[in-house]
């Protein structure tokens, strides 16, 4: 996040998008995400690697 940007709701939104907001990644796990992938964007973020792909399935 750039310092003074605004989270906002892309012009053309996932029809089941409910929110846009900013958080620092270490409250990302006290929120509902669809899909549940919380985890999975810290620890892209801390190791700044590539992941393999989620299945729904395991989710």
């Amino acid at each position: 996040m750039q310092s003074g940007s605004i989270a906002r709701i892309p012009e053309k939104p996932d029809p089941n998008q409910t929110a846009v907001i900013w958080l620092p990644l270490s409250q990302i796990e006290d929120i509902q995400l669809y899909a549940n992938i919380g985890k999975e964007i810290q620890d892209y973020t801390l190791k700044k690697r590539s992941i393999d792909l989620i299945e729904e399935h395991k989710l």
